[in-house]
This record gives structure tokens, sequence and C-alpha cells, in this order.
């Protein structure tokens, strides 16, 4: 199953724990929502947030467009994740990566 960047909660700046987890250097990082998710015997609240890359060179990770996400499998969290998506420019191309 295909899934976005997930990270526990934890101290440091967001954009140094993601160039740890992804590789890239970011250019911006904006938060876009919340939501929660809960099976049988534990609950579960996400921050979404949507990046820029200043690079592309990640060094783990599959990447993938955003118009071909439907292509992949992915759990529930991150399907309602991608509804928060704002819809890009016409000349922005973002990725997303699978872990």
């Amino acid at each position: 199953m295909w899934q976005f960047i997930t990270l526990e909660p934890g101290q440091g700046l967001l954009a140094d724990r993601l160039k740890r987890a992804t590789g890239l250097r970011l250019r911006s990082i904006k938060k876009i929502g919340t939501l929660a998710h809960a099976l049988t015997h534990r609950k579960y609240r996400y921050v979404v947030y949507m990046a820029q890359a200043a690079d592309d060179n990640p060094s783990r990770g599959q990447w993938v467009d955003e118009d071909r996400l439907s292509n992949y499998p992915l759990p529930k969290p991150h399907v309602a994740a991608t509804a928060m998506f704002p819809n890009p420019p016409e000349d922005e191309h973002e990725t997303r990566s699978r872990d």
C-alpha cells in the first residue's frame, strides 16, 4: 500500500525532520488541515501539510505526480488528506511520495 510521508510527533523544526525523512530541501511548508482516524483500539490525529521541494533529488521513496494518485491504493486517512489539496496553478508541478 502506498502512503504519504508520516512523522511521529517530535521536537525540532518540521523542515529539518522532513529533510531527514525525504532527503529533500523544502521551499515552503503549509498546514492545510487536520483529520482524525479511529481504529477499534487506537485513535489517530493527523496534521496535513503541503510542501514544495527546492530540488528534484529525493533520496528516499518513490515519487508520483498528484494527478496519478488515483492509480495507487492509499490508506483511508491518506485518501481523506488528498481532499484537502488545493488546486495547483497550471505551471506548478507537485509530487507526492511513497515511503
